[in-house]
């Protein structure tokens, strides 16, 4: 129970800390802010399949089949880095929904 109360409390002090960088930002700031997330995510997951394609060809000779394994545990922690940015351009564009309604302005 007490590494979930960690967690939550340390998801909610990132969130804050977003929350002031987002304030300072213009709409147009954010959006371009919450693309570049989107978009590193997007290489991150390519560089995911790059290492499975290359732990998986140089593996196979020496493990056969098995190459596929190692290949798909190593890759899948590279993978996994992604989802954080992805998360980010989320809580960033649900941010960006909040202050716009909060002044009036167009989405």
């Amino acid at each position: 129970m007490a590494v979930c109360n960690w967690l939550e409390e340390y998801q909610r002090k990132e969130y804050e800390k977003l929350h002031a960088k987002c304030c300072a930002m213009t709409h147009e700031e954010r959006l371009a802010s919450a693309a570049k997330s989107n978009k590193m995510g997007g290489a991150i997951i390519i560089c995911g399949l790059a290492c499975f394609i290359g732990i998986a060809v140089g593996m196979w000779s020496e493990r056969g089949a098995a190459g596929i394994g190692i290949a798909f545990g190593c890759s899948l922690g590279v993978v996994s880095g992604s989802w954080g940015l992805f998360a980010q351009a989320k809580s960033i564009k649900k941010i960006d929904a909040e202050l716009s309604n909060a002044t009036g302005a167009a989405p």
